[in-house]
């Protein structure tokens, strides 16, 4: 397709608050624009390092994965050539940030640089446009254009793609196959066919089945993770349980308490290690309730399962029987990808210890001293029940940047519904989600630090938004009485004065 923008690297800050608030007509998927009929999916996944080969008749040694695997040598290879010079032109211009995006008529590139030398790059087809309103129409008439023959061409929805979506979902592939695989540099100086294996085997079927395509929104961009409302006086037994046992076992490098899909606690994990980590131990102690390919799909690497004979999930099936089989995971967390066994002990009840512990110290007898720790340290730990949360009738996004905590009411935005729709409580159109989105992509580029947007919908709605103190407050006021700007503004003063008085300012 014709080449339309490139945004990424040196991008004009203005282009990209105007493709963010274009975000808001109609109700196409992946934050779209405008009305569409067809399919859009994925046409390319690439991953290439132009580094293995610097010989133009060695091209295809770049190449580590492609994907549908129905594409031909010389496709590939066109696209990693076109790929190359994007990043070779772009970088003089911003060295420190290299290009994300390539906006065409019929396709839209997505490039990710996870490691040093290693690209991703995900191309997705537009979808064919259809004009349902005057506003529409009139887009998409502007955007026609005539082939020689008279015939009208066929119009493609070039905005369809929400940019930061797509790039945060490049970042969320990436970091479940580090925690699961290991770094693709490490394995690549491994071995490089077995690189290329490994990434046949996790991300073919990942890309079918893992991802909503159609339905990315602001909960892939934050990726957050609910936590378990408890009281001070239960979160520090917890607290206190966890130490203890960390203390009797020294090969123990990170504990996490869950209650069922929700965190209680994590000791010594790096953060994005943590959103993914919770992620997948989630979408593992769910599955019962997960009809869809992808958590099947995330077993496979972590081999989750529950044995009557035993408390864990990962570890021996039997603890009553010295010889039985040990089911051991391996995960790789830090900076350095650095090997762990995942062990997920069940407490009784629905509360989770996940343990991250050292490699070569996961000897039956290993585990064996750590159920014995356990059962002699929860006793100190009183049984809990939710704490009361207050409940509104307000429909809300809530984000904490500072441990990635999440609260909503519009829908569960985590656990193996990550990346799945969110039902807008109010119609079936994806407008209040394309808002939160297009007030999203604002608060990132504005640096000024706080700030309110507000934003009258079509469907007379108020669609609020505020950034304050490394914390997003998004909020959707369906209400007839609030008619006007000034009385938005009030609702979401009201709001966080009643909920949030210590956290938001103003």
């Amino acid at each position: 397709g014709q080449a339309m923008a490139a945004t990424g690297g040196a991008g004009d800050t203005n282009n990209v608050m105007s493709s963010a608030l274009a975000n808001l007509v109609g109700s196409g998927g992946g934050g779209g624009s405008q009305s569409t009929t067809g399919v859009a999916c994925v046409s390319e996944f690439i991953v290439f390092n132009p580094t293995l080969s610097i010989y133009e008749n060695e091209e295809e040694k770049k190449i580590l994965f492609h994907y549908p695997p129905e594409l031909s040598e010389t496709q590939v290879i066109k696209r990693v050539g076109l790929c190359q010079a994007l990043i070779y032109c772009v970088k003089p211009f911003s060295p420190e940030k290299p290009i994300e995006s390539l906006h065409m008529k019929k396709n839209t590139v997505y490039m990710y640089n996870p490691e040093p030398d290693i690209w991703f790059t995900l191309v997705l087809e537009n979808p064919k446009a259809e004009s349902q309103s005057s506003f529409v129409t009139t887009i998409v008439v502007n955007a026609t254009t005539s082939s020689q023959s008279g015939k009208e061409e066929e119009r493609y929805v070039e905005n369809y793609w929400d940019d930061k979506c797509m790039l945060c979902v490049l970042q969320y592939i990436y970091r479940t196959f580090r925690l699961l695989c290991g770094s693709l540099l490490s394995l690549q100086q491994g071995s490089i066919p077995n690189l290329r294996a490994v990434l046949v085997s996790f991300l073919s079927p990942f890309l079918e089945n893992c991802i909503s395509w159609h339905n990315l929104d602001l909960f892939a961009c934050l990726n957050g993770i609910q936590f378990f409302p408890m009281h001070k006086n239960m979160f520090l037994a917890f607290l206190h349980c966890v130490n203890l046992i960390e203390s009797d076992n020294p090969n123990i490098c990170s504990t996490s308490v869950l209650y069922r899909d929700q965190l209680v606690l994590t000791t010594r994990l790096d953060p994005e290690d943590v959103r993914i980590l919770y992620r997948v131990i989630v979408s593992a102690i769910t599955a019962e309730n997960n009809f869809d390919g992808s958590v099947l799909h995330l077993l496979k690497f972590i081999s989750v399962r529950k044995s009557g004979n035993s408390p864990f999930w990962t570890g021996p099936d039997d603890m009553s029987n010295a010889n039985a089989r040990i089911n051991l995971v391996n995960v790789y967390v830090g900076p350095n990808a650095e090997q762990r066994v995942l062990a997920i002990y069940q407490l009784a009840g629905n509360y989770f210890f996940v343990f991250l512990l050292k490699p070569g110290v996961t000897k039956f007898k290993h585990f064996r001293r750590l159920v014995d720790t356990i059962a002699k340290h929860t006793d100190i730990v009183p049984k809990s029940t939710p704490m009361e949360q207050p409940e509104t009738e307000c429909k809300l996004i809530y984000f904490n940047y500072i441990n990635s905590a999440i609260k909503t009411t519009l829908g569960r935005a985590t656990g193996s519904s990550f990346l799945k729709p969110v039902v807008d409580a109010f119609s079936s159109s994806r407008t209040p989600i394309s808002a939160f989105n297009a007030i999203h992509a604002y608060f990132d580029i504005d640096d000024t630090g706080d700030c309110e947007v507000i934003i009258k919908t079509s469907a007379e709605r108020w669609i609020v938004g505020r950034r304050s103190v490394h914390r997003d407050l998004y909020l959707l006021i369906d209400n007839p009485k609030v008619n006007s700007l000034d009385a938005a503004r009030e609702e979401m003063k009201r709001l966080v004065h009643t909920y949030w008085s210590n956290v938001f300012m103003g």
